[in-house]
């Protein structure tokens, strides 16, 4: 006996909603030229804002900045000096699109912001490429190099844009994604209420 229209419906939309998510979450996670195939996996040369959905949960903080790692300019940081104190890590590959898009924006937020640390997370990339984000943008704040992705996979990011936020009180968010700049500024907002 065939599905009645509303049954193939209700079975059918929960499918196509999380195809449509992995496409959405895909737009900037395969390195160029790879095999991810996705949107957003080639160099468009054009940076692009606010062309991802986003997804936020909250997450568990504690042990997440137990941590030491290296910068761009060779300075180690130990991440857990930051753990009592409002916090934005940005994951940004140099290559992606939406993270040439959201770069000023964070790059203004930053300074815009003294009394949230700010902390570049890079990965999948070169050293080079890295620097000449940095230096494009005019990144300030502590960039960290996770050429091997073993900081972003701690954190639970595996693609770029993600954030995690930390509130200095314990508690830490995640957002996978380039949130828009309402929503970023909100966040930032409440880091430090």
């Amino acid at each position: 006996m065939p599905l009645a229209r509303s049954a193939r419906v209700a079975l059918i939309a929960p499918i196509a909603l999380n195809v449509g998510l992995a496409v959405s979450f895909a737009a900037c996670s395969a390195q160029p030229g790879g095999s991810g195939g996705g949107a957003g996996t080639e160099r468009s040369g054009e940076p692009v804002r606010g062309a991802l959905d986003t997804y936020t949960d909250q997450i568990d903080a504690a042990g997440l900045l137990d941590f030491e790692a290296t910068t761009l300019d060779g300075t180690a940081i130990d991440a857990a000096t930051y753990a009592n104190r409002a916090l934005a890590v940005w994951f940004w590959a140099p290559w992606c699109p939406t993270c040439n898009g959201e770069a000023p924006e964070v790059v203004r937020a930053a300074r815009e912001h003294p009394e949230i640390q700010f902390i570049g997370l890079a990965g999948r990339d070169d050293q080079g490429p890295m620097r000449d984000f940095v230096e494009r943008y005019g990144i300030d704040f502590p960039t960290v190099v996770d050429r091997d992705g073993s900081i972003w996979r701690r954190f639970g990011v595996s693609g770029q844009p993600a954030w995690v936020f930390f509130n200095g009180r314990g508690e830490a968010w995640r957002v996978l994604g380039a949130p828009n700049e309402s929503e970023f500024l909100r966040i930032l907002g409440e880091l430090t209420t």
